[in-house]
């Protein structure tokens, strides 16, 4: 497929413990980091677009690559390890919901157990992958063909993973060992509008926060005793094409990636939010948003600026 219309598709595609929220305007509170700088150049000729990022325990970075369906290592001096690569899909993945192309999206490194998502319209290969260091990507929790698997997040303690759907507007629910994944949340407030859905997500203070691309929003959804989906609710809207997101340390504060509107937001416990970086600053679609201690990392996924991905990274204040 040629290299620009691929691009082209994939962009129209895409410590407190009071919850955050609703506020309706944006905020001039101040930026909670520092200037940004490039981590790692990546090739736009070779499909080197970082769609997610996830945290290794060695405190290198995880990304996949959604134009060459690879999964690899950024360490802290801009090395790229190639980790692995997902299965290649008959037909070129047209069947693939909003995209019709392959899609490879969220990511979480458990210890060096590497989980991430990769939807192909076709059932036999859609679905959550697991990669084990030294060894290729294999599918342990097949997804329907229908779905847009997108934002992943784990709980740690009881070896939980939640998959956001795009494509169906729900989050899916399966253990880290692998198995059927099954509906743990759905309705309006998940759903797209002529667009991406849910999109991204984390586990936060006893619930789980969902972007919404579509409609610019946030959304919380407590996880109950008993592991089922809580009432969902709006936190925070007026977020134009928010993808990934990541809450600061010690906060309810978080900062999220709005990928097609070329901005990283600061939005805070009410549900307020500020533009902290724009295209000035360096963004090309920024997809994803993780912060290891002191530093934020975000990823340019490129899919329609087509100035080059890259990683970029910066301090906190």
């Amino acid at each position: 497929m040629h290299r620009r219309s691929h691009l082209g598709v994939a962009a129209l595609a895409i410590s407190l413990v009071v919850p955050l929220g609703l506020a309706t305007t944006s905020s001039a509170a101040p930026s909670p980091i520092g200037p940004v700088s490039v981590l790692a150049t990546l090739a736009l000729k070779y499909g080197q677009l970082p769609e997610n990022i996830a945290l290794a325990p060695d405190g290198s970075v995880d990304v996949n690559f959604n134009g060459a369906n690879e999964l690899a290592n950024i360490s802290s001096t801009g090395t790229i390890t190639p980790l692995g690569a997902l299965p290649s899909v008959p037909g070129g993945g047209t069947g693939t919901p909003l995209l019709k192309m392959p899609f490879s999206a969220g990511m979480v490194n458990n210890n060096g157990a590497i989980y991430s998502v990769f939807s192909t319209g076709v059932a036999s290969l859609n679905g959550v992958y697991r990669t084990l260091p030294g060894d290729a990507p294999v599918l342990i929790a097949p997804l329907p063909a229908g779905s847009l698997a997108n934002g992943l997040a784990e709980n740690f303690t009881t070896g939980t993973l939640y998959i956001t759907d795009s494509a169906l507007g729900k989050v899916w629910t399966v253990s880290a060992a692998g198995g059927t994944p099954t509906t743990w949340a759905s309705g309006p407030l998940l759903a797209g509008v002529k667009g991406f859905g849910a999109n991204g997500l984390k586990l936060h203070a006893g619930a789980l926060y969902v972007s919404n691309t579509s409609l610019g929003t946030l959304i919380r959804i407590p996880v109950l005793k008993n592991g089922k989906a809580g009432v969902a609710k709006v936190v925070a809207k007026g977020l134009t094409s928010i993808d990934d997101f990541a809450f600061i340390p010690g906060t309810n504060n978080l900062i999220a990636a709005l990928n097609f509107a070329n901005e990283v937001a600061y939005v805070q416990a009410n549900g307020a939010h500020s533009i902290i970086l724009t295209a000035a600053n360096g963004l090309e679609n920024p997809s994803a948003v993780a912060i290891s201690g002191s530093t934020v990392y975000i990823t340019n996924a490129d899919y329609y600026t087509l100035a080059g991905p890259s990683v970029m990274e910066a301090p906190l204040n």
